[in-house]
């Protein structure tokens, strides 16, 4: 079974209600992070009966402010409680996150941190999970990813464009969180800034086929899905809401 939290689920510039991105998967009581916008923290203490000490990794896709904003905080909140973090990502968004703790006067928090670095490309085996990273369609440095939970497929688009090397890496996933920022009518700008539309939806479920799909990251716009996308496909589309648990 897989249990996933939705901590938030909004862009940049989004709706403050969305909250930043950042979503925890519970698999076999192995418990992911995917990424740590401004807020996770907070929004980790709200929605769950968890805390810092409870989650087993930290997987950073890219190193907007929208998915890292929430670390410092986090690191912090470690220090506190004499527990460190082990924080997985790629040596470009490890980089960033050094030169972000650091820049805010909290260098020290740093100590909390344990550092795995991943490829841009490539499947990389850590404990108990295998993590299978593609590069990212972003204007800096980003990876989409797979996890192989047990069991259980769980993919992760981070933010991209529509990448069909992707979507071909994560078929046949037990969950699919794909970025879906724009509607149709801005899908030309989504692309221009490494961004997925609603008018990318058919085209990733044809693609990737998978049993739950989260469709997130929206933006300034939230996106109008066309139902006609979803015709005759097996796929189970889920709503996302902050706070928002589902066992599937």
């Amino acid at each position: 079974m897989i249990e996933l939290t939705v901590l938030g689920f909004g862009g940049w510039l989004s709706n403050p209600f969305l909250h930043q991105s950042s979503y925890l998967i519970n698999v076999d009581d192995i418990k992911v992070l995917l990424d740590a916008g401004e807020g996770t923290y907070f929004n980790l203490r709200k929605c769950t009966k968890l805390d810092i000490e409870d989650i087993d990794y930290l997987i950073i896709s890219h190193a907007h402010g929208d998915h890292v904003l929430g670390i410092p905080t986090i690191l912090q909140v470690a220090m506190f409680k004499g527990v460190k973090v082990k924080i997985l990502s790629t040596e470009p968004t490890i980089n960033s996150i050094k030169e972000l703790t650091a820049s805010v006067g909290a260098k020290e928090f740093l100590k909390s941190a344990e550092f795995t670095y991943l490829p841009m490309e490539g499947t990389s085996e850590i404990d108990e999970i295998t993590i299978t990273t593609v590069r990212a369609i972003h204007p800096i440095p980003a990876i989409s990813l797979t996890l192989m939970l047990g069991n259980h497929k769980i993919s992760y688009s981070g933010d991209t464009a529509l990448n069909l090397r992707f979507l071909e890496a994560s078929k046949e996933s037990d969950l699919l969180i794909h970025e879906l920022s724009a509607p149709k009518e801005l899908s030309d700008e989504a692309r221009e800034y490494g961004h997925t539309s609603a008018a990318d939806l058919k085209t990733i479920i044809e693609i990737a086929h998978p049993k739950y799909l989260l469709p997130t990251h929206y933006y300034i716009y939230p996106p109008m899905i066309d139902l006609n996308d979803l015709k005759c496909v097996p796929t189970k589309l889920l709503t996302p809401a902050p706070c928002a648990y589902y066992k599937l």
